[in-house]
C-alpha cells in the first residue's frame, strides 16, 4: 500500500510538473499573440496616407515617389485598394535632385512623398533637394498609433507670399497665393490661404474673403464665405501642430462697373454660430492690396 501511495504521489508530481512547464511555455506565446493582435489592430501608415491625401490635398498635380518605396502603389487603385474620392496621378523618380522643385512643379508635379527608409536607402543624395520642399504632414509609425514606415508629404513649392498673421490664439495664416495684384473690371482673382494651428482650434470657424474699395469695407464688391480649407478638414480636425494646411481655392470676380483705384482683399475667420470674428492684430481681418485699373 505504501508503495502504491508513493507511486500515486509520483504520478501527481509528474503531472503537476508537466502542467507547470506547459503553462510556462504558453505564457510567451500568449503574450506574443496578444502583441500581434494589437499590432494588426493598428492602422497602417499607408492607410493614413490615403485618408490624409483624400481629405487634405487638392488634386492639382502629380505625386512623386520612389519606384521601390513602400508607398509606390498607394494611389494605384487596382493594386493598392485605394478607395478615396480624390484621384491622384503619380510619377516615380529616384533622382529628383537632377532638377529643381520649381522645375518639377512646372512639369505638373505638386507633391513629394517619402518614407524615412527611402531617405536612407534611395534618396541619400537628394537631401539638398528635399530641404527646399515645403513639408505639409508627417505620418508617424509609433507603438500604439500606427504600423508601417514614418512618411512625410511635401509640397514642391511654398505659398507665393509667406506671412505670419495670427488669428486668435491658435491659428496662423502662414502664406497665400494670389493670381494677380492688379486687375481690370470683369477679371477673376484667385486667392488661396495656407494655415497652421498651434493647437486645436476652439470651433469650426468659417472663412470670409471680401473685396472692397480701400477705406470702405462696407462696400463689398465680391465675397466668399465657407470653410477655410474644406468640408472634410474643418478646424476641429486641425489636431496636428506639425501640419500645414492648403486652404480653400477662392475666386472673386471684379465687378464690371468697378471704379479704378486701390482695393482691399480681406480674409478673416469667424464663428458662424455667433458671428464673432477672430482678432488679427488690432483688427479682425488680414488685408492684401489689389489695384483695379
Amino acid at each position: 500500500v505504501w508503495l502504491s501511495q508513493r507511486g500515486q504521489r509520483a504520478r501527481i508530481a509528474t503531472v503537476a510538473l508537466v502542467v507547470a512547464i506547459t503553462a510556462g511555455l504558453a505564457v510567451p506565446y500568449t503574450l506574443q499573440t496578444a502583441a500581434l493582435a494589437r499590432e494588426y489592430a493598428l492602422p497602417d501608415t499607408n492607410l493614413l496616407l490615403w485618408q490624409y491625401a483624400d481629405a487634405s490635398l487638392p488634386p492639382e498635380g502629380k505625386v512623386l515617389m520612389a519606384r521601390d518605396s513602400r508607398t509606390h502603389l498607394v494611389w494605384n487603385r487596382p493594386y493598392s485598394g485605394y478607395t478615396g474620392a480624390t484621384a491622384f496621378d503619380w510619377v516615380h523618380d529616384d533622382n529628383p535632385q537632377d532638377g529643381t522643385p520649381q522645375s518639377a512643379y512646372d512639369a505638373g508635379i505638386s507633391y513629394f512623398v517619402v518614407t524615412q527608409r527611402d531617405r536612407r536607402r534611395i534618396y541619400r543624395e537628394a537631401e539638398a533637394f528635399i530641404a527646399q520642399l515645403w513639408p505639409l504632414k508627417t505620418i508617424r509609425a509609433r507603438p500604439s498609433e500606427a504600423v508601417g514606415e514614418t512618411t512625410t508629404v511635401y509640397r514642391m513649392v511654398p505659398p507665393q507670399v509667406m506671412t505670419d498673421a495670427a488669428f486668435g490664439e491658435a491659428i496662423t495664416l502662414v502664406g497665400y497665393d494670389l493670381s494677380a495684384e492688379t486687375a481690370s473690371p470683369g477679371d477673376a482673382l484667385r486667392f488661396r490661404p495656407y494655415w497652421h494651428a498651434q493647437q486645436t482650434p476652439a470651433a469650426n470657424y468659417s472663412m470670409f474673403v471680401h473685396l472692397y474699395p480701400a477705406g470702405d469695407p462696407t462696400a463689398i464688391a465680391a465675397q466668399f464665405d465657407g470653410p477655410p480649407v474644406s468640408a472634410a478638414r474643418l478646424p476641429l480636425t486641425w489636431t496636428d501642430s506639425g501640419e500645414f494646411l492648403i486652404g480653400a481655392d477662392v475666386t472673386l470676380t471684379v465687378p464690371d462697373d468697378a471704379a479704378p483705384g486701390d482695393f482691399v482683399l480681406a480674409v478673416g475667420l469667424y464663428n458662424f454660430e455667433t458671428g464673432a470674428r477672430l482678432p488679427v492684430g488690432e483688427g479682425d481681418r488680414y488685408e492684401v492690396r489689389v489695384v483695379v485699373e
